[in-house]
């Protein structure tokens, strides 16, 4: 029984030190972006305003504390273990179904964001986002 709780607690070290040695990061292999790459802004003329739409998201984030083991649930599906930040998966969650409740739809100017959350911390947190905003089409060449 001792060499299995030696075993347990030797994989939770692990875990806590191997968590600061991940990262993200976008790009490409040998190539560097620098400030080279930018995007234009769009003039009033390359979009056409379509109207309000509105999107909502939750995310449920549920941990195992005192481990190391946490993880992020959303729609009834199961996220990401070690997740990012829950806020940011509802915002960008909440943002898709605006767009897609609105045809033919690009963007949304200026997102308004509103939050609501419930905690049980360190165990539970219940983030939910909608977003509303006027929403543009780009218009093709």
């Amino acid at each position: 029984m001792k060499n299995h709780l030696s075993v347990f607690l030797l994989l939770a070290v692990v875990l806590v030190f191997m968590q600061g040695c991940s990262a993200r990061e976008a790009g490409m292999t040998g190539v560097n972006f620098d400030n080279r790459l930018q995007l234009e802004p769009l003039d009033r003329s390359d979009y056409r305003i379509k109207g309000e739409a509105k999107g909502s998201a939750c995310v449920t984030s549920y941990s195992l504390f005192p481990l190391p083991v946490w993880w992020n649930q959303t729609g009834g599906k199961a996220g990401e273990l070690y997740g990012v930040n829950s806020r940011n998966i509802a915002q960008e969650a909440a943002y898709y179904e605006a767009i897609e409740s609105s045809e033919e739809a690009d963007a949304i100017l200026v997102p308004r964001y509103r939050e609501t959350s419930k905690s049980v911390w360190p165990w539970y947190t219940r983030r939910c986002v909608t977003v509303r905003g006027k929403t543009i089409s780009v218009l093709e060449d």
